[in-house]
């Protein structure tokens, strides 16, 4: 038997439409974009292994989608693997977790998934908590693991590849196996997307408007409603609800002070609607001292368009007329503003406008404007720096 024919016929294989691929793959970016910003989780990479579980998912289907079912299921199954290490690298009492990363960094013994998910349940701080207020979530994970091992594993011929090629399966068993792969594959997400918020509850917690609109600015985007419906459920949904994780949270930011709309998007889209003069003036204590330096900038001269900082890093635009330039600049780079960073100069030629750089509390603060600023223009920003240094 040629190994090149084998190949082709285990390639022949496509159970999913071209829609059916690409919703699937839309599902798993929701946990993609539930990247975590706790500092103790960002200093052991946590947010890698998130990514990790996200790559392994896509590349799942894609195996499955050209024939290798068992990678496919094995894919799912180091799926579960990597998101229980970096639980438990971030819920282990320090000690365990210290001991734990040293041991996985250093390639010594590991304990494999089950022995790990053991240790977590017995030891771990949010995961023990979670295990009392959701046990049923807990036998779908070893349950899971069990199930999709039968392909990892080899267990039965209909697990070998060359009873495939002997007897290749009818279109009935080709629908009924991939009813099964997405059986797992959904199941693998269920888990990923709950054991994600074992680290924080924000996938969850920024679903609530309440919560969204009284929340700092996060790295997390909050899971999609129909995500939840089809992935996550109501059930588990509530009962984490009830975690003291999810519960902590909740009572720190309900009882803050609730943004206005207008200064919701300063805070999370860097938009300044300056229509909103006093709704955004009246939450200006809210605002960090960035985002609050560039409101007061852009309300003292009203010729300021863009305001960029932290080298250019951040930018803050506004609904006035936007430089042509800047707007079709799609290779724009923080780069462009290093040769203005030790000057404090009105304005300088940028683009098709101009660009005036002042300096507040020893930081740069790049304004973007398409006139040039006269004197009176001028001294209301010179008078805008003494205010704000003042305070």
């Amino acid at each position: 038997m040629e190994s090149e024919e084998t190949v082709l016929s285990v390639e022949s294989y496509k159970p999913f439409t071209k829609k059916e691929k690409e919703q699937l793959h839309s599902d798993v970016q929701h946990i993609e974009l539930s990247t975590s910003g706790r500092g103790d989780f960002l200093s052991i990479g946590g947010n890698a292994f998130i990514q990790e579980a996200v790559i392994l998912l896509h590349n799942s289907i894609n195996l499955f989608q050209i024939g290798y079912f068992d990678c496919a299921f094995y894919s799912l199954r180091q799926t579960l693997e990597v998101v229980t290490i970096i639980i438990a690298f971030s819920d282990l009492p320090q000690k365990e977790r210290d001991e734990k990363i040293s041991a996985w960094k250093s390639n010594s013994y590991f304990p494999m998934q089950n022995k790990l998910m053991t240790q977590l349940e017995g030891n771990g701080i949010v995961i023990n908590d979670m295990k009392t207020h959701m046990p049923t979530f807990f036998s779908l994970i070893t349950n899971t693991n069990k199930q999709i091992n039968k392909f990892v594993h080899k267990q039965g011929f209909k697990h070998f590849y060359i009873s495939r090629i002997i007897n290749p399966l009818s279109e009935e068993q080709k629908a009924k196996e991939k009813d099964q792969f997405l059986q797992f594959f959904r199941k693998a997400i269920t888990i990923t997307a709950i054991m994600r918020l074992a680290v924080d509850p924000f996938p969850i917690l920024l679903m609530d408007e309440e919560i969204l609109f009284r929340c700092f600015d996060t790295f997390t985007e909050p899971y999609g409603e129909e995500f939840v419906k089809t992935y996550i459920g109501e059930q588990f949904i509530n009962e984490y609800k009830k975690t003291s994780i999810y519960q902590s949270y909740y009572s720190n930011f309900i009882n803050e002070e609730k943004k206005n709309d207008s200064v919701f998007d300063i805070i999370h889209f860097q938009y300044i609607d300056t229509t909103k003069r006093q709704e955004i003036l009246s939450q200006l204590h809210l605002l960090d001292f960035y985002d609050s330096t560039v409101v007061q900038i852009v309300f003292c001269c009203e010729k300021a368009v863009n305001v960029s900082y932290l080298g250019g890093i951040h930018l803050c635009r506004t609904n006035r007329p936007t430089i042509k330039a800047i707007k079709n600049e799609w290779s724009w780079h923080s780069g462009q503003f290093d040769q203005y960073e030790n000057s404090h100069a009105y304005n300088q030629v940028y683009l098709e406008g101009y660009i005036s750089v002042i300096h507040i509390n020893g930081e740069s603060f790049y304004i973007e404007h398409e006139i040039p600023f006269d004197e009176t223009d001028i001294q209301a920003i010179e008078n805008c720096i003494i205010d704000i240094e003042n305070r």
